[in-house]
């Protein structure tokens, strides 16, 4: 890292890491010694080259229940005011995955204060777009337009009335741009990054959306809730707006519309999990494999 770091102008620390995974120490590895590594390179390289890093919402203390309300397709706040959770709303991890993803987080800003180099941290909710290969955590949005273009069934965990803030992965890319270009106002601070309520969505709204625009019915089934699946997240990003000029420029439906058009031009190309025969399928089916939300 050291050696990738000492002549560059600019880092992107881009981490993901699956929250499944049942290896704890493999976790904090990879996102709180990582990105140490990745700091204490910058602060080693001459250049010393700012760092923009893409943390994630789920740190936020989730919304209570009491702060919402189920309606026919997603649930909503009670309070008609509601703009979003912002960024100096109340952190709380609750797995051991979200307590190295804040821990990386905080470690980020105070590393970057502490030896002056140019930090940046934006925290966004759930990104898609073309050439993302589904995980049932991470890319679910890309994971129902895979299986429902391949006729696969789905699984719903809980009502399905959750709600999600979803953003292109063009519209992250042009916001890491801005948050450079901008870095003498940005530098050293955490931002939100979302659409706001425009680009937020239900599991089941996201779902009839896909059917709709793809022109393709799913089988669906339902099972219990996942521990710690948040009922809803939209951000504040207001912060961020006004400082820089960013804004999301696609729609919920380009972003479908694009992965559906990456799965339609690498079918048969790359083993998308849930491209494979209808053999394959039934032979899931009968293991008893779950296609997550």
């Amino acid at each position: 890292v050291r050696t990738a770091a000492r002549g560059a102008c600019e880092i992107y620390h881009l981490v993901n890491h699956c929250e499944d995974s049942a290896d704890s120490q493999t976790e904090f590895d990879v996102h709180v010694n990582g990105t140490l590594n990745v700091l204490d390179a910058a602060r080693r390289s001459p250049s010393h080259p700012p760092v923009l890093y893409v943390s994630t919402a789920k740190i936020y203390e989730p919304m209570s229940s009491s702060a919402l309300s189920a309606q026919a397709t997603r649930f909503v706040p009670v309070n008609p005011e509601f703009r979003g959770t912002p960024e100096r709303a109340a952190t709380e991890p609750d797995s051991p995955y979200m307590c190295w993803k804040g821990l990386a987080d905080r470690q980020f800003l105070e590393f970057g204060r502490s030896h002056d180099i140019p930090v940046i941290a934006l925290r966004c909710d759930t990104v898609a777009g073309p050439r993302q290969f589904e995980n049932e955590g991470h890319g679910w949005v890309s994971h129902l337009v895979y299986s429902i273009l391949s006729g696969n069934p789905l699984t719903i965990y809980g009502s399905g009335l959750q709600v999600r803030d979803v953003l292109h992965v063009s519209d992250v890319v042009n916001a890491l741009t801005a948050a450079r270009d901008f870095r003498a106002a940005t530098a050293g601070n955490v931002y939100n990054l979302g659409g706001g309520a425009s680009h937020t969505i239900s599991v089941l709204e996201m779902i009839q959306a896909i059917e709709r625009i793809c022109h393709r019915p799913v089988r669906v089934r339902h099972a219990a809730p996942r521990p710690g699946d948040r009922a809803f997240y939209m951000a504040d990003a207001s912060a961020f707006r006004t400082l820089t000029g960013w804004s999301p420029r696609r729609s919920l439906q380009q972003t479908i519309r694009d992965i559906a058009a990456f799965w339609h031009a690498m079918r048969g190309q790359v083993d998308i999990p849930v491209m494979r025969s209808t053999r394959a399928e039934h032979q899931s089916e009968h293991q008893g494999v779950q296609r997550a939300a």
